[in-house]
């Protein structure tokens, strides 16, 4: 039966820290550490791992931490690839959930500290109930990476618009509903009509040739019938409610700048 060393790291934004369980004792760590969730940190953990290594004559080491985002993937992508500790590894990144239902199976009342957690990873891996071992792949990192950025992204613009939206309502209240950009809001004639126009009033006081003039400008020709968009927009205009009379001095745009 292959020798193991099983080493749980709760990992931190600062600190790092590790216990080292065997198979010889059920519960008893045969070492308890703490190190900087840094370079220097994890080269001092290479350094002690691997005198525990031998000194225990494991045959392999078995290194367990959760994902805890951008706190651990560096700690992970190190043990993987560039450490050597001179005998055989394999590196798991377990969900956190997943030692957190262990914790819960075992002991109900455990405390919840980081000497407690790294005890409960390294105990998860001595049960061999474990995931695939992680592998460090950069394409899918910088995936990863790109992916979650995008959606981010997404994510605030989503929020920025529905912003834009309820502080337009007060401004014109039928825009966003009859008006005739109610499938794009932000295209780039809607933003020209919220920045030219300092009200509803003069929208609706605007000749229609202007008018579509104006949208065909700026609309850049794509239009099909822009007299029928121009009409659409008055008459959103004309169905809106009114602010007071000192609200009306100012563009769209400018006014929800002011009163957002």
């Amino acid at each position: 039966m292959t020798s193991s060393l099983f080493v749980g790291i709760d990992v931190g934004s600062q600190e790092n820290v590790v216990c080292c369980l065997t198979q010889d004792d059920e519960k008893r760590p045969v070492s308890r550490f703490t190190v900087t969730n840094n370079r220097p940190g994890i080269l001092e953990f290479q350094d002690r791992i691997s005198k525990l290594a031998k000194q225990k004559q494991a045959e392999e080491i078995l290194f367990g931490l959760e994902h805890t985002g951008c706190y651990s993937t560096h700690a992970a992508m190190y043990l993987q690839r560039h450490l050597d500790f001179g005998v055989q590894r394999r590196v798991y990144v377990f969900n956190p959930s997943l030692i957190r239902e262990f914790k819960k199976s075992h002991y109900l009342s455990a405390p919840k500290n980081d000497r407690v957690d790294a005890w409960f990873i390294a105990a998860k891996l001595r049960t061999g109930l474990l995931p695939h071992p992680f592998t460090w792949s950069e394409p899918l990192m910088a995936l990863q990476r790109l992916t979650r950025a995008r959606y981010h992204l997404m994510q605030d613009l989503s929020r920025e618009s529905n912003f834009l939206m309820t502080n337009l309502y007060l401004k014109f209240s039928d825009y966003s509903s009859t008006g005739p950009f109610k499938r794009n809001k932000l295209s780039a004639t809607s933003i020209a009509v919220m920045e030219e126009f300092e009200s509803v009033e003069e929208l609706c006081e605007m000749p229609l040739e202007r008018l579509i003039e104006f949208l065909v400008a700026h609309g850049k020709n794509r239009f099909e019938n822009p007299e029928v968009v121009a009409k659409v927009l008055q008459k959103a205009a004309r169905s809106s409610y009114r602010l007071p009379s000192r609200c009306r001095t100012r563009s769209i745009s400018q006014w929800l700048l002011v009163f957002a």
